[in-house]
């Protein structure tokens, strides 16, 4: 059965989804493409790969509250 650790780990892995990204638009910097298109492009992913984070912050939080870790815990817990 999965804990909370197995769910953190699946939460940081958005950020290897993003990091992927990165190297995506890294790619197509080197590609003779339309500039146009290479911006519309990069920035769609620079996007995506930021929404991605916000929402794992987002989903880390909800994790931490709802097992009451960190700035969570109860003053009274050991």
């Amino acid at each position: 059965m999965k804990d909370r650790f197995d769910l953190e780990d699946e939460i940081t892995h958005l950020h290897c989804i993003g990091d992927n990204l990165n190297l995506v638009v890294d790619y197509l910097m080197e590609q003779d493409i339309n500039p146009k298109v290479l911006d519309v492009a990069s920035n769609a992913l620079i996007g995506t790969k930021e929404i991605l984070a916000l929402h794992s912050n987002k989903m880390l939080d909800t994790m931490t509250q709802c097992f009451k870790l960190d700035n969570y815990r109860d003053s009274h817990s050991w």
